[in-house]
């Protein structure tokens, strides 16, 4: 969940006023600011196209350890590559439409996929270099969703899970069951 908060913070904040360790921090953080601000303004019309692209944008950032000047793991493209597959995974049990996540890369390595609907609706899985994913989410009513998995021989049945969990932030009547 703490991705989901870092996304936020990070298409707001004032790179030019705040407390950032070094200029090549700085640009670092500037550059995956307006990547992932035009993200946010793509289409959702290919999630595996838009989600190749920001891993491309992000590998090319934070491949490097040290990344945000503060001790980080680079990210490898191993981690790049379980994120593509949990894609590929996901994307047939989510419709068209459905808006595409932020892409956030965390400071142990591990890539962070946020979906977000309102303050209080998201949906967080984050994707490590070992195929490890750990997922969080808080939708309508307060409920509260979290656990792991390893995508290795993930059962359909969990993919369908977080999918679901995906698409109840986007839906108008919460109550709805239309995939």
């Amino acid at each position: 969940m703490s991705a989901a908060v870092l996304t936020s913070r990070l298409l707001d904040y004032d790179l030019g006023g705040g407390r950032i360790a070094d200029d090549r921090t700085s640009e670092t953080l500037r550059s995956l600011q307006a990547a992932m601000r035009a993200h946010a303004r793509a289409p959702a019309s290919d999630l595996r196209s838009a989600t190749r692209n920001m891993l491309a944008d992000i590998l090319e950032q934070c491949a490097s350890d040290e990344w945000d000047g503060e001790g980080s793991c680079g990210v490898s493209e191993r981690t790049a590559g379980m994120s593509e597959r949990l894609v590929l995974l996901l994307e047939p049990w989510l419709p068209t439409g459905t808006p595409l996540p932020d892409i956030v890369p965390e400071p142990d390595g591990d890539l962070s996929f946020t979906w977000q609907s309102g303050p209080a609706r998201l949906f967080s899985i984050s994707v490590s270099g070992r195929g490890e994913l750990a997922f969080a989410s808080k939708l309508a009513g307060g409920s509260e969703f979290h656990g792991k998995a390893q995508l290795d021989g993930i059962p359909e049945g969990m993919v369908r899970t977080l999918a679901e969990g995906i698409r109840s932030l986007f839906r108008r009547d919460p109550g709805s069951s239309s995939r």
